[in-house]
């Protein structure tokens, strides 16, 4: 997508919520008991709760990423590297154990801004 505007409406309103729904559902597969003694409800919606808003601050990143170069391989590499290093931040503080709930954002929206840009 050549529209930055296009492309964070997509990564808000359709990326973000079914990522972050994706990684919902694989909660409820998790081995911690003691979330797992309350169903496999609260899981997934703890794990939404806490990856929608990051993946909504990931889109805004992407964004800003996107207004700030206009090369397709500069705004991929750009937004890896920032996606790897906020990933890495987040992650010390909210997922101590998984790092792939948070990389697969930066990943999934670097994939549709590369489908955007080869049409």
């Amino acid at each position: 997508m050549r529209d930055p505007k296009k492309q964070l409406l997509l990564n808000l309103f359709a990326c973000s919520p079914i990522l972050a729904l994706a990684w919902a559902v694989a909660a409820t597969q998790m081995e911690d008991d003691s979330l797992i003694d309350m169903g496999p409800f609260v899981p997934a919606v703890l794990v939404f709760l806490v990856l929608f808003p990051y993946y909504i601050c990931l889109s805004l990143l992407h964004h800003g990423v996107m207004r700030l170069f206009r090369s397709t391989a500069v705004v991929v590499a750009v937004m890896n590297t920032a996606g790897l290093l906020f990933s890495g931040i987040v992650g010390m503080f909210i997922f101590k154990d998984a790092f792939w709930p948070l990389y697969s954002g930066v990943f999934l929206f670097s994939a549709v801004t590369l489908n955007g840009f080869l049409r």
